[in-house]
């Protein structure tokens, strides 16, 4: 599987993810571009799970333009009805279809430097302690996290996320260097 990491902060988020891919006890690593954060636009999509869906969203995903200037309830009915939506249309497009409950992916989508944590039944949830971690990493990378302060800047959550992710390389055998981590301010 992977490791995803999420930090929220006022104004701005960092994500980020490692670049291990394994499938059948066999390891690559993605390349900046091509891996578990795609970037389309403005947004920042970070996938863990199947490696299909940000093969599929990468190369064949059209997101409107996010609102500008609006509010935490406008963005979150714009997450709902209008970028969820279009996820699955191009999973539709491109005749993907989890059958069963080991198959799809989890997402973390930055959009106007908010964090918006998506499950494979495309229902979202934002965490008020704003640290977000997924993948079979998961559970370590939150676990270091968790012994950090909430951080007060975009230079402080990308340390943070670097050390989160680094733990999760060490300790999970699915999840591999090199990280790669992005921010996003409003």
């Amino acid at each position: 599987m992977s490791t995803v990491v999420g930090i929220q902060g006022d104004d701005w988020c960092v994500i980020g993810a490692d670049s291990q891919v394994s499938e059948n006890g066999r390891v690559y690593s993605s390349v900046r571009g091509t891996g578990k954060i795609v970037k389309r636009g403005p947004y920042f999509i970070a996938t863990v799970g199947d490696f299909r869906p940000a093969t599929i969203l990468n190369y064949n995903l059209s997101l409107p333009k996010p609102p500008a200037k609006t509010t935490s309830y406008n963005l979150d009915k714009f997450v709902s009805t209008k970028i969820i939506p279009a996820i699955q249309a191009s999973y539709t497009e491109n005749n993907y279809a989890p059958t069963d409950k080991e198959s799809g992916s989890d997402f973390l989508i930055a959009v106007c430097g908010q964090l918006y944590a998506i499950s494979s039944d495309f229902s979202w949830t934002k965490d008020r302690r704003g640290y977000y971690a997924f993948g079979s990493g998961g559970d370590y990378a939150l676990g270091a996290m968790a012994t950090y302060q909430q951080p007060k800047s975009i230079t402080k959550a990308t340390l943070i996320a670097r050390t989160a992710l680094a733990v999760a390389c060490e300790y999970d055998t699915e999840s591999g260097e090199p990280l790669i981590i992005y921010s996003q301010q409003a």
